[in-house]
């Protein structure tokens, strides 16, 4: 069974603590579940602790996904529950100029300095790292110094944005081999989505259920219905939908608040965690 969760807004909609939450839920009543974040991306200066953990975990990997990989009891390698990863870094403001630095700041990808993609080869997993010096040489001394030490213990490929770039557009099928994978070896695979992407990859159009999380609120959607209004984007758009467009046109199964949460215990399951699972199991 496949549970895609996507979120209303591009950032902090509170996608990975339902995830997390949810697959802690399902885990906890004896289902076989695991939590894929398929892309995903981290600051190292904003999140620095996925900088010291890449070096502990001898992969490059992002705070969510961890999250996931914990919550999933580590029941797989973690690079195989996040198979696309890239490590971001902010620019040293005072080598580009104000005004250049604002405009790196507003695409990932020219902040973009480390990055794997993880495949799957006849059920043997394999991680590439690439690193882009050019993005290095731009960031702050600090950073540079340490990230040259990361890519070098990653033994990461050098390549330029646009080799990224392309790496990022034909990722798409080798995460639908890692999802198909996970879809035959486990009981549920719960996919969380980035930013506000409607589908982040293709075999998530057969999800079964589609949960919509917000600051306070998740709604639980048919993946039916789901995908009948995806394809009827898709032609003009392909997958690049966002689920505002979709969801105006879909009427939720169920509606439910979501209460606020210590730090220290957002993936902690809760009353309402077990009644969306209750609902979102329950496919006919």
């Amino acid at each position: 069974m496949l549970i895609l969760i996507v979120g209303l807004l591009k950032f902090d909609s509170g996608k990975t603590s339902l995830t997390a939450s949810l697959v802690k839920e399902a885990r906890s009543r004896g289902v076989d579940a695991v939590a894929v974040k398929p892309v995903g991306a981290h600051n190292a200066w904003n999140q620095y602790d996925t900088v010291l953990k890449s070096f502990e975990m001898r992969v490059l990997v992002g705070s969510d996904a961890y999250r996931l990989w914990k919550a999933s009891d580590q029941v797989e390698p973690i690079e195989v529950l996040s198979p696309f990863d890239i490590l971001i870094v902010p620019p040293d403001s005072e080598k580009t100029g104000f005004d250049r630095y604002l405009d790196i700041v507003e695409n990932l990808f020219s902040q973009a300095a480390l990055a794997r993609l993880t495949k799957i080869e006849e059920h043997s997993f394999k991680s590439k790292h690439y690193v882009i010096k050019d993005t290095l040489r731009e960031t702050t001394r600090p950073l540079h110094r340490i990230l040259t030490r990361l890519s070098r213990f990653l033994q990461a490929e050098e390549i330029e944005i646009e080799d990224l770039l392309q790496i990022s557009y034909s990722s798409g099928m080798e995460i639908d081999k890692v999802l198909e994978y996970l879809l035959e070896k486990h009981e549920l695979v719960i996919v969380e989505s980035f930013n506000d992407a409607a589908c982040p990859t293709s075999i998530c159009l057969n999800a079964d259920r589609v949960i919509l999380v917000t600051p306070g609120k998740a709604y639980v959607y048919s993946g039916v219905e789901y995908k009948k209004v995806l394809e009827s984007f898709s032609e003009i758009k392909g997958l690049n939908i966002t689920t505002p467009e979709v969801v105006r046109l879909l009427k939720p199964i169920l509606t439910t608040n979501l209460t606020p949460k210590p730090s220290n215990s957002l993936d902690e399951p809760k009353a309402e965690i077990s009644r969306i699972l209750d609902i979102a199991l329950n496919v006919t």
